[in-house]
Parts: C-alpha cells; sequence; structure tokens
C-alpha cells in the first residue's frame, strides 16, 4: 500500500540520503510504503543517484 505525502513532509527524512531537490525526480514525489510499518520512498533523479544511495544505505 502507498500514499501521497504532504509537500515538504518528508524534508528530515530523506535529508541524510539526499543532498537536495536536484536527487529527487520531480514527477515522481516522494510516497509513503506500507510494509509492516510506514517508510518514506523518494524517486531519485537519475539512476546514478540510485546507485549512490543503494551502496551508502546499507542495514
Amino acid at each position: 500500500m502507498t500514499a501521497p505525502l504532504p509537500v515538504g513532509s518528508y524534508d528530515g527524512d530523506i535529508a541524510p540520503t539526499a543532498a537536495g531537490g536536484a536527487d529527487l525526480d520531480p514527477l515522481l514525489p516522494p510516497r509513503a510504503a506500507y510494509a509492516g510499518a510506514w517508510h518514506v520512498v523518494p524517486a531519485t533523479a537519475s539512476r546514478d543517484r540510485l546507485a549512490r544511495l543503494a551502496t551508502t544505505c546499507r542495514v
């Protein structure tokens, strides 16, 4: 399940991973996704940025 986020409500959630608005795809605003808990799901503006996030956000 996904749900829209109010504009600006996700700034604090993605600040550690995104350098700013230029890193995000303006056509796909971040959404909330539920998979046992709610998570912010941002769409990156490029595959390169997504690849860099994948290497820095390992759990």
